[in-house]
């Protein structure tokens, strides 16, 4: 069940379009703390909201799709670098193998632990092993000023689990997105 597509109706297309456009929107207050090195921000909420809908594979298409886009729409002058790319669509899918079809609630400390987990691993590959990698292939950039620059996000991972244990819990009491994430009552 985990590797298969959901079954693509109109109201999960919508969800998708309309956590695409929350994405987008939470982009902008992304705070850039060393340009083309450390940003700090909350886009990865809606990330986890998409994976949790959308399941690992759809979850990597949209994760590219918004990639594509976000570049396009944002206009930054930077050139478009594919690898970025594909460890947007590594989390997506990260983020929908974790979260989707996973109940999870507040007071249970297994699933503490479990978002724990999830962040670690997704945070890990993505933030901390293939994110140096291309800064360091694509603007020389050595690791030792790249990860002396991200050892401060691992505090992100507190916030992270917090505000994922925060959200997803709460919405999944929602019937229609409970639906969405294939819960079973």
């Amino acid at each position: 069940m985990k590797f298969s597509f959901p079954k693509l109706s109109p109201q999960l297309l919508a969800t998708l379009a309309m956590l695409i456009a929350l994405t987008y929107v939470l982009d902008l207050f992304t705070i850039s703390i060393i340009p083309n090195q450390l940003q700090v921000g909350v886009t990865f909420i809606a990330k986890v909201l998409i994976g949790s809908i959308a399941g690992p594979w759809l979850s990597a298409l949209v994760a590219i799709l918004y990639d594509i886009l976000a570049f396009f729409l944002n206009n930054t002058g930077y050139s478009f670098i594919w690898g970025f790319t594909v460890v947007e669509a590594l989390q997506g899918f990260l983020y929908g193998l974790f979260f989707f079809g996973k109940k999870l609630s507040f007071q249970n400390w297994k699933d503490w632990l479990y978002v724990i987990f999830a962040t670690v691993i997704t945070m890990g590959i993505g933030t901390f092993v293939l994110t140096p990698i291309l800064l360091h292939t694509y603007y020389q950039t050595p690791y030792a000023v790249l990860y002396a620059t991200r050892v401060y996000k691992v505090l992100e991972i507190p916030i992270r689990v917090l505000l994922i244990m925060v959200v997803l819990p709460f919405l999944q009491r929602i019937p229609e997105f409970a639906r969405l994430n294939h819960l079973k009552k």
